[in-house]
C-alpha cells in the first residue's frame, strides 16, 4: 500500500493543493468533499507531507509531490509526526483513556489502508474535548521548520460544541498552521465553516485505478478486481469495502441486497416492508448501508440496461439476466433517477444516525410507490 497513490487517483484535487504551495497562496482551511471512500483520508496526509518534505519530488505535469522517503515524509505516513493533528470520530466513551484507545484504534485502521470507509455498528462522533485539546495546541507555536496541519476527518460527525471550537480556530487561524476538512455531507456543515473554507470536491476514479489499486493492495485476481471497480462506480474505498464482504464469507449480502431489490418491483408494499425486516439487521449501520450502495449499482445497471440493451458496461454481469428480466417493462427514465435520489438522500440520512429499521422501511415502501405509479 502506499498513501500517495491518492496523487494519481486525485489528479485535479492534488493540482489545487499542490499550486498553492508552490504560488505561496496557501488557504488557512480547506474543506475536501466528495462521496466517502474517494480518498479524502490520504489526500490530506499526502497534503500535510508535501508541505514537510525536505525534497518534493515533481511529475510529470510539472506538479509537486512529496519524496516520500524523507523522514517527514515517512513519520506523517505513519501518522506519527509533531505537526500533523488528526481528528477522527469514534463511538461513545466515559474516560479519557477509552478516548485515546479509540482514536489509536482508528488511526491504526487508517494507516493499514488509507482509503478505508469508517464503519460503526454505534453512533460516532468528534468529541469536544478532542477538539478543544487541539485548539489549545494550535495555541502553541509549531517547532522550526514545521508546517503544521489539523485534520479534521468526517466532519459531519462533528458535534456542536466541537463545532463552535473548530470555528474560532477558522476565525483566527493561527500562524504555520493549515486545516484540512474532510465531509462527504457538507450540507451538514455550518454555513460559517463553509464560508471560510476553499472546498475541493474529489471525483471518481477510473475503473483501471481502481482495479490497479486492489491488484496492488490485495491478493484478488484480475477479474475479481475488475467486479469490484465496476461495482465500486469509482470509489477505492467502496471497492475495498466490496472485498472485505467476500473476505468474511459474507458475499450472500449482495445477494440479500438484490433479493430487496428485485421486490420492489414484483411485490405488494407490505411484503416489501416484512422483507426487510427478515433479512436487514436493524443493529448493523454497515449492513444497511451496504444495501444501499448495491442499489444504487442496481439501479445504474438497470438503467444503462434500459438505454442501451448492451451488457458489456454492466457492473453487476453475474446478475445481467436477473436485471435483464427486471428491464422487460422498463420505466423512465427520470423515475430511476427520481429512485437514485431517493436512495442517496436514505443513505445521508443513514450516516447521520437515523433509525435503521425505520429509515429503511420508509425507503422501501417510496421506492415501491414511485414504481408502481410509473408502471
Amino acid at each position: 500500500m502506499s498513501l500517495f497513490d491518492v496523487i494519481e487517483m486525485q489528479p485535479r484535487a492534488w493540482s489545487v493543493l499542490a499550486r498553492s504551495f508552490t504560488s505561496d497562496r496557501l488557504a488557512s482551511a480547506y474543506l475536501l468533499t466528495g462521496a466517502e471512500g474517494l480518498g479524502h483520508w490520504p489526500l490530506a496526509v499526502a497534503f500535510a507531507a508535501l508541505l514537510n518534505c525536505e525534497q518534493p519530488r515533481t511529475l510529470s505535469d510539472g506538479i509537486p509531490a512529496p519524496c516520500g522517503t524523507c523522514p517527514a515524509c515517512r513519520n506523517i505516513a505513519g501518522i506519527n509526526f509533531e505537526g500533523l493533528l488528526p481528528v477522527v470520530p469514534i463511538p461513545p466513551h466515559k474516560s479519557e483513556t477509552q478516548l485515546i484507545d479509540f482514536t489509536n484504534e482508528i488511526l491504526q485502521q487508517l494507516r493499514e489502508e488509507p482509503f478505508r470507509i469508517l464503519t460503526s455498528s454505534e453512533n460516532t462522533t468528534i468529541p469536544i474535548a478532542t477538539a478543544r485539546k487541539v485548539k489549545a495546541t494550535v495555541a502553541r507555536r509549531a517547532a522550526p521548520g514545521v508546517k503544521r496541519v489539523v485534520l479534521f476527518h468526517r466532519m459531519e460527525r462533528m458535534r456542536q460544541g466541537s463545532a463552535d471550537a473548530l470555528l474560532k480556530l477558522l476565525e483566527e487561524p493561527p500562524a504555520d498552521t493549515v486545516l484540512v476538512l474532510t465531509t462527504s455531507q457538507p450540507e451538514a456543515l455550518l454555513p460559517t465553516i463553509l464560508s471560510r473554507c476553499q472546498r475541493i470536491r474529489l471525483q471518481r476514479v477510473s475503473s483501471d485505478l481502481v482495479t490497479a489499486y486492489l491488484r496492488k493492495v490485495t491478493e484478488v485476481s484480475e477479474t475479481q478486481a475488475l467486479q469490484k471497480a465496476r461495482l465500486s462506480e469509482g470509489n477505492p474505498g467502496r471497492a475495498l469495502a466490496l472485498l472485505d464482504i467476500d473476505d468474511t464469507g459474507e458475499e450472500s449480502r449482495r445477494a440479500i441486497a438484490f433479493q430487496l431489490f428485485r421486490s420492489l418491483f414484483t411485490d405488494s408494499g407490505p411484503s416489501v416492508a416484512a422483507l426487510f425486516t427478515e433479512l436487514v439487521d436493524n443493529r448493523n449501520r454497515g449492513a444497511a448501508e451496504a444495501v444501499l450502495v448495491a442499489w444504487q449499482s442496481f439501479l445504474r445497471d438497470y438503467l444503462w440496461l434500459t438505454g442501451t440493451g448492451e451488457d458489456e458496461a454492466v457492473a453487476n454481469f453475474d446478475l445481467r439476466g436477473e436485471l435483464s428480466r427486471l428491464t422487460s417493462a422498463p420505466l423512465p427514465a427520470d423515475v430511476v433517477l427520481a429512485m437514485k435520489d431517493r436512495i442517496k438522500n436514505a443513505l445521508a440520512d443513514l450516516r447521520r444516525n437515523t433509525h435503521i429499521q425505520l429509515g429503511l422501511t420508509a425507503l422501501a415502501l417510496e421506492l415501491r410507490t414511485i414504481i408502481r405509479k410509473a408502471a
